[in-house]
């Protein structure tokens, strides 16, 4: 059922001319307020019987909107609102930020009183100028604390990723704010994982993108004659769409295990770590391939094709690199005992 209201959503509010506009700087008011009156936006924080039940709903949603190389901070919202509903803060705009963003940042606050002052910064953020305000999950030196700040013009400096949509780097290095949540240690939502989350999802969002260039891709290649037949029918050509078609389905294979490991456990696993790093790193050949296979009609403006691989190169830059997820399972592995190292190794 959700995944029929998303593509009739998709369907009724979103082209290539919206996608165009919103490269120009225009915000899809429309395909935002069909998604938030259906309670889209929502499904992360609305899950019942857990702090995770609604990551299925979530990914669902994800899965469709990359496929649809959607423009809009989808993702970012449903974390936004699951923090702030696991911790009690009212948000009252409907586009809110997140921070930190990267698995290996960390932003720090000092208590002054009634005040918190908050230190550090973030490089990439994406959509951060489409909204007013970020949840900050910061630590202190009496655990973490989750803060709603006003993000100013002079705290962020805005430029655009290679999809055209806003990207931006803030420093919260002496922002002061009044009110705050005071956060339990280890906490699920807390500074670390706030990143983790977001990773994930923009993975699944990832999947959807890979899944519709491979169809795009066997579609294409039946369709183009060349020497008197499809170039489906060269061997050359055939093996590159099984290993398109293998890198995506072993991508999103994992990704869905990830996803409901975490929900089945109720906390993160190396797993949902592996995941990250699987898509991201096989992110370059998807787009290879793909472009080979399409040749110059896979550049076209007017072609979908750039729109979703596009998307591809900017997302697996978002919530940490390839690079650092592959970083962090590999201290996993050096940080346990010998006789539990294969038992880590196979569980992922």
């Amino acid at each position: 059922m959700i995944e029929t209201t998303v593509e009739r959503i998709f369907a009724d509010h979103l082209d290539d001319s919206i996608r165009r506009r919103v490269e120009a700087g225009d915000w899809p008011e429309k395909l935002w307020q069909a998604l938030d009156d259906a309670g889209l936006l929502d499904a992360l924080a609305s899950g019942e019987g857990g702090r995770f039940s609604g990551l299925g709903d979530a990914c669902t949603v994800l899965r469709s909107a990359g496929g649809h190389a959607i423009p809009a901070p989808v993702g970012e919202t449903m974390v936004a609102r699951w923090i702030a509903g696991a911790c009690g803060i009212e948000l009252e705009e409907s586009v809110v930020a997140v921070l930190p963003t990267r698995p290996d940042t960390r932003l720090t606050a000092q208590r002054k009183e009634a005040t918190l002052v908050l230190g550090g910064s973030e490089q990439r953020v994406p959509w951060l100028s489409a909204a007013t305000s970020a949840l900050v999950l910061a630590e202190t030196d009496k655990g973490p604390v989750a803060a709603l700040v006003n993000i100013t013009d002079k705290m962020r400096k805005d430029r655009k990723s290679i999809t055209s949509e806003p990207l931006s780097s803030v420093c919260l290095d002496g922002v002061a704010v009044q009110q705050w949540v005071d956060l339990p240690k280890g906490d699920i939502v807390a500074c670390e994982n706030a990143p983790r989350m977001l990773a994930l999802l923009r993975s699944m969002m990832m999947i959807g993108a890979a899944e519709r260039i491979v169809s795009m891709s066997v579609a294409y290649s039946a369709d183009r004659q060349q020497f008197g037949r499809p170039i489906s029918k060269f061997q050359a050509v055939q093996q590159n769409l099984s290993v398109l078609a293998a890198e995506t389905a072993a991508s999103a294979a994992i990704t869905d295990a990830a996803v409901s490991e975490v929900m089945r456990r109720g906390e993160w696993t190396g797993l949902a770590d592996a995941a990250c790093t699987r898509i991201r790193l096989m992110s370059d050949e998807i787009a290879r391939i793909a472009h080979q296979v399409h040749g110059a009609i896979g550049f076209t403006q007017e072609y979908a094709l750039h729109d979703l691989t596009r998307r591809l190169f900017a997302w697996r830059d978002d919530y940490g690199y390839g690079n650092d997820w592959a970083q962090r399972l590999g201290a996993q592995a050096l940080n346990v005992e010998r006789h539990a190292l294969w038992p880590l190794v196979t569980s992922l």
